[in-house]
């Protein structure tokens, strides 16, 4: 079975004069560009659209992989995520990030 190396870009912002998030996505497989995605989201923190575009990408690697590289500007994600910062709120997005990110590790 032939694997692939990717590279996902990942970004999250928040408008609280809008009440309204949105995610960015772009993945490429072995250097080439396979998917872009956004989505727009109501009632939720510009923390957890960064996780959340992380968890969304995780989501859409399917099949065996040979490498998997995360860009977020997210110091929250890249703390909790790598660098052992304690996880104290979002946890539900934090057990779904952790699901994926095992999942995908195989």
């Amino acid at each position: 079975m032939m694997s692939s190396s990717y590279i996902t870009y990942t970004d999250g912002a928040y408008s609280s004069t809008r009440n309204q998030g949105g995610v960015g996505i772009v993945i490429l497989k072995d250097g080439k560009e396979v998917l872009q995605y956004s989505n727009m989201y109501k009632n939720t923190t510009n923390n957890q659209m960064e996780l959340g575009a992380i968890i969304i990408a995780l989501r859409m690697i399917k099949g065996e992989i040979d490498s998997l590289t995360i860009y977020s500007d997210s110091q929250y994600c890249i703390g909790c995520a790598v660098q052992g910062w304690k996880r104290k709120k979002n946890k539900a997005m934090w057990e779904e990030f952790d699901k994926q990110y095992e999942r995908v590790k195989k």
